[in-house]
């Protein structure tokens, strides 16, 4: 589960499922130790801590919530397989065309993750 987008609703299942995050946080060390495999994260992070807990709250996935316009472009070096000595900004090439954004040379039309804080500047220096 990645968590750089999150939404939820009010309801007993998002009441449920942060009460889980909350006894996942409050007993990480337990969790990470016992629960979790090879788990190298001193503290507990959104994305593990999430994954967990929605597991533990729908292990089947019965009750996932998929939307097609929640999906997103996530520009993050390892995720496009680009190493950090090659730039994925330098790769993917930013860039914004009058009201327009292009990433990798495809129009961005939805909501775009990026993580190299200099990644709009950069976009805002390429404006034609």
């Amino acid at each position: 589960m990645y968590s750089g987008l999150h939404y939820f609703r009010r309801s007993e299942t998002a009441l449920n499922f942060y009460k889980i995050c909350e006894d996942i946080i409050k007993n990480w060390n337990t969790v990470k130790n016992e629960v979790l495999i090879n788990c190298h994260d001193e503290r507990p992070t959104t994305d593990v801590v999430y994954a967990l807990a929605n597991l533990l709250q729908d292990p089947l996935q019965v009750k996932k919530t998929e939307f097609e316009w929640f999906k997103f472009m996530h520009n993050k070096q390892l995720v496009n397989k680009v190493t950090t000595s090659y730039g994925n900004n330098n790769y993917l090439y930013p860039l914004k065309v009058k009201d327009k954004f292009y990433l990798g040379g495809y129009q961005q039309n939805r909501i775009v993750h990026y993580h190299d804080k200099k990644t709009m500047e950069q976009v805002d220096a390429r404006i034609f």
